[in-house]
């Protein structure tokens, strides 16, 4: 048994030498930000409309790791014109859902099968978002001002 512990411990010694001192193991979170950041500045850019090998001039890669990056993001490119459009109809699009939400609460069959808990709430989100659209507070905060006189010298003579 004497002989099977020292194999232990100079294995994990042997183990330990070759690790930095304060760095966790397994983790590159260094790496993995400046890839992010990389792959933001890919993406910036060709939201942009630059061509690839711009890009990968820029970005100091190649073209087909670049391309490789793009693809990954094809998806969301592909639906860049929807959102762009979604944005111009946004406002129009929620009110219409909250026209459509609000008829649902006052169904009186909706209403009837309700629990209390479930009316409180709708009653304090429509009561908040009243007070919203008149502009008062939504909190019940107390605030209070303070004036306080300066001790100098009035030198408006």
């Amino acid at each position: 048994m004497g002989q099977a512990g020292s194999e232990a411990a100079t294995s994990a010694v042997s183990v330990s030498v070759g690790r930095q001192i304060g760095r966790p193991r397994g983790r590159k979170t260094g790496k993995k930000i400046r890839r992010a950041q990389a792959q933001a500045k890919i993406l910036e850019y060709r939201a942009l409309g630059l061509p690839v090998g711009d890009i990968a001039k820029v970005a100091d890669l190649s073209v087909s790791r670049v391309k490789q990056i793009l693809k990954q993001f094809e998806p969301t490119f592909a639906k860049l014109k929807e959102i762009e459009g979604y944005r111009d109809v946004r406002q129009e699009l929620l009110t219409a859902t909250e026209l459509q939400l609000l008829e649902s609460v006052n169904d009186p069959e909706k209403l009837a099968a309700a629990t209390l808990r479930d009316s409180a709430y709708a009653f304090d989100v429509l009561y908040k978002t009243g007070r919203l659209e008149r502009g008062q507070s939504t909190s019940n905060n107390a605030v209070q001002q303070i004036a306080v006189r300066s001790s100098a010298p009035d030198f408006t003579d």
